[in-house]
């Protein structure tokens, strides 16, 4: 895996904090700006290098801890890239889980890993959208 410098852009569109990393066909990792939230792209996942960017949006579900927008938005992935959340800040693990946006609505990611003891949640991604993490 390799890690690419990210670059602060400031506040997007009335989002809040953002970072931005060049990902090409090596494969590498973005973060939030929070450092919570991240997306691993494998190698060979994009035939050419994309400026993927994390935004920490607003919520929309009701019950959402926290909000991600992955920008571009409908970038596919030839291989799923695994989006992780450090979820140390949730008061419980139990009923925690990753909703991705589609065109039809939010949905749980169908392939939700929780570990309770490194305290992470995680789920394969297979294009760029908008992530919540929901803590009932």
């Amino acid at each position: 895996m390799l890690g690419l410098v990210a670059l602060s852009l400031g506040t997007p569109d009335g989002c809040g904090d953002t970072s931005v990393d060049l990902i090409g066909a090596e494969g590498g990792t973005v973060r939030s700006a929070d450092g919570l939230f991240s997306l691993e792209i494998p190698e060979d996942a994009l035939d050419s290098p994309v400026q993927i960017s994390v935004h920490t949006v607003d919520c929309e579900p009701e019950n959402a801890a926290n909000c991600y927008q992955i920008k571009p938005a409908g970038v596919i992935f030839t291989y799923p890239a695994t989006a992780t959340y450090e979820a140390a800040d949730l008061p419980t693990m139990e009923a925690v889980t990753l909703t991705v946006k589609s065109q039809d609505g939010w949905h749980e990611m169908p392939d939700l890993i929780v570990d309770e003891e490194d305290e992470t949640v995680a789920a394969s991604v297979l294009y760029s959208s908008s992530f919540a993490v929901v803590a009932d």
